[in-house]
């Protein structure tokens, strides 16, 4: 089986031009020889600043957009474009799904169980496996007793739950989550997120999620940071949040774990690492501590 799910190579896009721009100027890049791939199983954060490109990469990889130029390939695949076929388009987006901002743009009927079964629905699954799909999918999500409520009855983070089912009805292998937890407040992102990593950890889904918050960034086994179409690093959390001056280059916060510890540094604690999460920077305070207790 290939290990690689996605593969973006050289992909540059450029929307229309806007009919009130000059006259025969050419359409600014969105995306720049972006290059990347998503492994089966990945959890991938990026971030960026907003107008970055982070949206259109994200419809890039499921063909809501199709590329300028350069190769889009999911799960071994070449995507033709631009013209792409019908079945082309259904098996990519049976592969890749895709969680947007606001859940009111996702639900679409008058029932939750029937919200999650209308995807699957028009794929053609045969009635009895639609009817596992649903429970499943409703189970995973910890929203099966809601199977009969009205979604705009709903909570956000509930109703973001129910468009995170209707995804994951379809069974995806990686599901892109794009500012998923924007329009949340702190409970409902708390509630996604641990859904999101649940998803990946439990049920082996790549995750593709698109923040701007760090601490949600942090979480991911890779981050990839995007600045005016381009990619500007493509590492592991704790390479990119610790390279303070670069992510202030770029107009972006590091976690807030990181930038306690890093002003106790300042303030000569000796804390000797650079913690990512609320509880590996109570772990590290607690650590240089104790160390500066025993040298005293």
């Amino acid at each position: 089986m290939n290990r690689e799910l996605i593969q973006l190579n050289h992909i540059c896009f450029s929307y229309e031009k806007d009919a009130e721009s000059t006259e025969g100027a050419p359409a600014p890049d969105a995306l720049r020889d972006i290059s990347f791939s998503v492994a089966r199983g990945e959890y991938i954060a990026v971030i960026g600043h907003n107008g970055s490109g982070k949206s259109t990469l994200a419809k890039i990889m499921n063909l809501i957009l199709t590329p300028t130029s350069g190769e889009l390939v999911i799960d071994g695949e070449p995507v033709p474009h631009p013209d792409i076929p019908e079945e082309v388009l259904l098996r990519v987006r049976r592969k890749v799904g895709m969680v947007f901002q606001n859940p009111d743009n996702q639900l679409v009927a008058t029932l939750v169980e029937e919200d999650v079964a209308f995807g699957p629905e028009n794929l053609g699954i045969p009635r009895e496996e639609l009817t596992a799909r649903v429970h499943d999918a409703l189970a995973a999500v910890d929203m099966l007793s809601y199977a009969r409520h009205a979604p705009h009855k709903l909570s956000g983070g509930q109703k973001q739950r129910v468009a995170i089912a209707g995804v994951l009805a379809m069974k995806p292998d990686c599901m892109i989550f794009d500012e998923s937890t924007a329009m949340l407040d702190p409970r409902g992102r708390r509630e996604i997120l641990a859904t999101i990593r649940r998803l990946n950890r439990e049920e082996g889904i790549a995750v593709i999620l698109i923040t701007h918050h760090m601490n949600e960034a942090a979480e991911a086994d890779r981050v990839i940071v995007m600045d005016d179409g381009v990619i500007r690093m493509d590492a592991p959390p704790e390479t990119v949040f610790s390279s303070v001056q670069k992510l202030e280059e770029l107009g972006l916060e590091i976690p807030q774990g990181t930038a306690l510890t890093q002003a106790l540094r300042e303030a000569g604690l000796p804390v000797r690492e650079m913690p990512l999460t609320p509880q590996g920077c109570a772990e590290a305070i607690l650590h240089a501590l104790g160390k500066e207790g025993a040298e005293k």
